[in-house]
C-alpha cells in the first residue's frame, strides 16, 4: 500500500522524456546532468537511475545504446523506445527536470512523514527528543536537496572563454538602421520589442523584417494574433511583384495577368504561420514550444503583445509583465530570439505597464516624420532606441529625417539609407 501510494509521486512519461532527452544529446550526457544536477535518486521508475549511474561515471561523458544493452540487457527494449523518442522534451528541458526534482522532495517529505508517524508512539522517546530529531532531519533534507543555480566565478570564468571559440548566430533584419543598432541583427537568445501607436505601421514592419528573414533562409515563427496569416503574407506577395495588397480583395483579383504574377511568386519557404487570434498566454506558451520541437525554428514575431489574453485576477498590468518576463526567460533558456510589435498608449509609454521594458533587451518605438500640429509625413517614419542592453545607443532618424519609408507595394518598409549620412550615437 505504501510502495502504492510513493507512485503516485512519480511520473514514469516525465522521466522517460528526461533520459531520452540525454540519450538523444549531441553533446555530453555528463556535462548535461551535471549542469542540471539531476542525481539518480530523483528517478522513481526502474531502470532509469541506473541508466544515469552509468552515464555519470562515464569517462567519455556519453554512453551508447550499444554499452547500456552490454550492461543492463533485460532493459534493452525500453532503451531502444527511449531513443525512439528522439529528446521529445528538449525545449521544456530545463522545467522538466525541476519537475522531476519536485517530485523526488515530495517524496522524501511522505517518507519522512512516514517514519515519523510510526514513530508517534515510541515511548522510550520523548516527545522534545523527538522533535530535535525531525529538526535534525529536515534540515539536512534541505541542505542536501535544494536545487540551485549558484556557480563560481572561475567557472563562469570557464565559461565566457569558451564562447569565444563559439560563431554567434546573428539573423539580419534586412534593414540597415534597425541592424546597426542591434549590432548585426537579431541574436539568439534574446528579446526585442518595437512599439508604436496605433495605426502606425506595426504589422508591416513585421511583415517585412519576417519576409526579409524568409528570403535570407532563416526559419522563424510568425505569430498572428491580429491579422490573419493569409492578409498578412498577401502584403509579402504583392510586395514581391509590385502591388499593393489590395489588389487581392478589388475587381483585380480576377485578372489573369494579375493571377500570373501571383503563381510566379516563389516562396522561401522559411516562415511558419500561426493563425492565433487574441492568442492566450498559455496557448502562446504550447505554440512557440512546438514550433522549436517540431520545425527548429531560430526565433518567433508576435504580432502583437497586447492581444495575449488569459489576465484573470491579477489584473492587466501584472499579466503583462509575467508574459514579457516569460518571453525573455524562454528566449534564453532555448537560445532563441523574439520580435515583439506591441501598441504604445497616448502617454507614451507601452500600454500594459513596463513589463517589456523591464524584460527585454532591446526595445524601439516606431513613430511617424512630422508632427500632429504640421501633419505627419505619408511615407517617412523613424525610430526612437527606447531600451537597450547590450550595444551603444545610436540614433535612428528624427521628426524631420525619416530612416524608414514605407513603400506601397505591399505595402513594406525599405531602409532610407539613414546611417549612409548620419553616423550619430
Amino acid at each position: 500500500m505504501e510502495q502504492d501510494r510513493l507512485g503516485e509521486l512519480s511520473d514514469s512519461n516525465l522521466e522517460c522524456a528526461i533520459v531520452s532527452v540525454l540519450l538523444c544529446t549531441t553533446g555530453s550526457q555528463k556535462e548535461m546532468i551535471d549542469r542540471y544536477q539531476i542525481k539518480p535518486e530523483h528517478f522513481h521508475c526502474m531502470p532509469l537511475p541506473r541508466i544515469i549511474e552509468l552515464m555519470q561515471g562515464s569517462e567519455e561523458g556519453n554512453v551508447s545504446f550499444y554499452t547500456l544493452s552490454l550492461r543492463i540487457p533485460e532493459h534493452k527494449d525500453l532503451i531502444t523506445k527511449l531513443i525512439g523518442l528522439g529528446g521529445a522534451a528538449r525545449i521544456n528541458f530545463k522545467s522538466i527536470v525541476q519537475s522531476l526534482i519536485d517530485l523526488y522532495k515530495r517524496r522524501l517529505v511522505q517518507e519522512f512523514l512516514r517514519v515519523y508517524g510510526l514513530r508517534m508512539w515510541e515511548t522510550e522517546v520523548t516527545a522534545s527528543e523527538m522533535l530535535q530529531q525531525m529538526n535534525r532531519d529536515f534540515t539536512e533534507i534541505t541542505k542536501n536537496q535544494t536545487l540551485t543555480n549558484m556557480q563560481s566565478s572561475t567557472v563562469v570564468s570557464e565559461q565566457i572563454l569558451a564562447d569565444l571559440n563559439t560563431i554567434p548566430e546573428i539573423s539580419s533584419v534586412g534593414i540597415e538602421v534597425f541592424d546597426r543598432a542591434m549590432g548585426g541583427g537579431l541574436y539568439r537568445g534574446k528579446a526585442y520589442a518595437v512599439a508604436a501607436r496605433k495605426k502606425t505601421g506595426k504589422t508591416i514592419l513585421a511583415a517585412t523584417i519576417s519576409s526579409n528573414l524568409n528570403e535570407a533562409g532563416k526559419k522563424h515563427l510568425f505569430i498572428a494574433a491580429e491579422m490573419s496569416s493569409k492578409e498578412i503574407h498577401q502584403r509579402v506577395i504583392a510586395r514581391h511583384i509590385n502591388k499593393n495588397t489590395i489588389a487581392f480583395i478589388s475587381r483585380e483579383k480576377g485578372n489573369e495577368t494579375f493571377k500570373a504574377q501571383v503563381m510566379g511568386y516563389k516562396d522561401a519557404g522559411n516562415v511558419l504561420y500561426a493563425d492565433e487570434a487574441g492568442i492566450k498566454f498559455k496557448r502562446l506558451k504550447e505554440v512557440v514550444s512546438a514550433a522549436i520541437y517540431k520545425h527548429n525554428i531560430e526565433g518567433f514575431i508576435l504580432d502583437y503583445f497586447q492581444l495575449v489574453g488569459g489576465s484573470g485576477r491579477e489584473g492587466l498590468t501584472s499579466h503583462y509583465d509575467e508574459v514579457a518576463q516569460w518571453i525573455a526567460t524562454f528566449c534564453r533558456e532555448n537560445n532563441v530570439w523574439a520580435l515583439v510589435m506591441a501598441q504604445m498608449n497616448q502617454t507614451d509609454n507601452i500600454r500594459g505597464g513596463e513589463g517589456i521594458r523591464l524584460a527585454f533587451d532591446q526595445v524601439y518605438e516606431l513613430k511617424r516624420c512630422g508632427n500632429e500640429e504640421e501633419g505627419y509625413s505619408n511615407n517617412g517614419f523613424w525610430i526612437d532606441q527606447m531600451d537597450t542592453r547590450y550595444t551603444p545607443w545610436c540614433k535612428m532618424g528624427d521628426e524631420k529625417i525619416a530612416s524608414l519609408i514605407m513603400e506601397m507595394n505591399g505595402p513594406h518598409f525599405r531602409d532610407n539609407n539613414y546611417n549612409q549620412f548620419h553616423n550619430e550615437y
